[in-house]
């Protein structure tokens, strides 16, 4: 979780300067996907587990990784993308604390 926070922290600014792509839809899905995603971790991880939990956050970070490869030239793909990256992100970041106990 550490490498892909930084690796979206780093890579974002490098992101839009080689596609030349607007920034402000792209950042609202990441925004959309990050708020959404810790609403979506906290209230599924009480119904389904956290096993499970970590397992679906990973499934969504990957597909939006894998979206962004043939549909990251095209700000609707790249929104998309973004989001899924965030709620993804989220749940790293709120599920990987509640795993190793702390």
């Amino acid at each position: 979780m550490i490498y892909a926070s930084t690796g979206l922290q780093q890579g974002i600014l490098y992101y839009f300067d080689e596609l030349k792509i607007p920034q402000t839809p792209v950042f609202a899905g990441l925004g959309v996907g990050i708020v959404g995603g810790i609403v979506l971790w906290v209230n599924l991880r009480e119904r389904i587990g956290l096993k499970r939990c970590l397992m679906a956050w990973l499934a969504i970070f990957a597909l939006g990784c894998f979206i962004m490869l043939p549909l990251g030239y095209f700000v609707w793909g790249a929104v998309i993308s973004f989001m899924l990256v965030g709620i993804g992100f989220a749940g790293g970041l709120y599920l990987i604390p509640l795993m190793n106990g702390m």
